[in-house]
């Protein structure tokens, strides 16, 4: 299975989203804009004319009800989070934090794969080198800068072992 990357095509998906939104709104207000000067303008045109209105008709009525507790609260969340994280290239930085959740830790085995290409800026692969996240291991931290450990000499340093890739991936 060739890895893909996902999170350049969803980024610049919700660029041109938001900036669409954006383009509508300002062609909607902007006859308008020429009369704000003032705070009290500026309320007047986005939140007069019934618009405050439109956007509470148009809201969320009411919350979903969550009626889990303890761990299937915190695995709830957890879903939610891999959902929202997921391509934003967020996740690796979430990842790591369920581990220290003293009350209910969480850690899994991670397989990622590190594409190599022919030249700079090629989009095909030609090579992926398969490593490995076993629970629960050190590596679920990244580092502390030498600075940080030099100035605040009781954080430690963890030992990070040298990665091997367990398999390589010809394309």
């Amino acid at each position: 299975m060739k890895p893909t990357n996902l999170i350049k095509t969803f980024l610049a998906a919700g660029l041109l989203t938001a900036s669409a939104s954006c383009s509508d709104f300002l062609e909607e207000y902007s006859q308008d804009k020429a009369r704000v000067e003032t705070w009290e303008d500026l309320d007047e045109l986005l939140l007069g004319d019934g618009h405050l209105e439109t956007f509470l008709d148009t809201r969320m009525n009411q919350a979903v009800s969550v009626t889990e507790g303890g761990n299937a609260l915190i695995d709830l969340i957890r879903e939610e989070r891999a959902r929202e994280f997921l391509l934003e290239g967020h996740r690796w930085f979430d990842l790591r934090r369920y581990t220290v959740c003293q009350p209910y830790p969480w850690s899994k085995t991670i397989e990622h794969a590190h594409n190599y290409y022919e030249e700079m800026y090629d989009s095909n692969a030609t090579y992926a080198d398969w490593y490995r996240l076993e629970e629960n291991d050190v590596a679920y931290t990244l580092p502390v800068p030498r600075a940080i450990r030099e100035f605040q000499v009781s954080i430690g340093t963890i030992t990070r072992p040298a990665r091997r890739a367990f398999r390589t991936e010809n394309y």
